[in-house]
């Protein structure tokens, strides 16, 4: 297996995580459990989700690169496409004009529609891969990166200083 294919299922399966989460935290605001147990359940659950926030962040370049590759493959189906509609286009008019007999017309329209059903299955997959990909892609970098180990809370410094004496006038 190409390491492509595997970071593309290892996203699969961080994504099906993270929504599996995401519906554990909203089945939790309807539940009747005592708000201590609600808070630490929920705290676990944002915790687990925002690990796999950041393992997703760290596919970003595999990301980055289908999408391009995805595009590149966008644009050369869109011209096949084009082509496709043109000959078959142009396969019509010279039905019309006499110059292709019934079978010949019948035999390149089958043939161009065929085609061209094969290029728009292919087209829609991919717009549908690169809209996804693009909503993963949009999902990391809206998501702030946690860091790793928590930052202290300092207490506010004037909670604890002495009182200060008036100063004489």
């Amino acid at each position: 297996m190409a390491k492509s294919d595997r970071s593309t299922d290892s996203i699969e399966k961080l994504l099906e995580e993270r929504s599996q989460y995401q519906q554990w935290l909203a089945r939790l605001e309807g539940s009747a459990a005592p708000d201590t147990v609600k808070t630490r359940v929920r705290a676990d659950y944002e915790a687990r989700l925002d690990k796999v926030l950041g393992q997703l962040r760290s596919h970003e370049s595999t990301i980055v690169e289908a999408l391009a590759q995805h595009e590149t493959e966008l644009g050369t189906l869109e011209s096949r496409e084009a082509s496709i509609l043109e000959t078959l286009a142009e396969a019509e008019v010279r039905h019309a004009v006499g110059e292709y007999e019934d079978k010949q017309w019948s035999e390149i329209s089958s043939g161009q529609k065929k085609s061209l059903h094969e290029v728009r299955a292919g087209l829609e997959r991919l717009r549908s891969e690169v809209g996804r990909l693009t909503e993963v892609q949009r999902l990391i970098r809206a998501t702030p990166a946690q860091p790793e180990t928590p930052v202290p809370v300092l207490a506010e410094p004037a909670a604890f200083a002495p009182p200060v004496a008036p100063e004489p006038q």
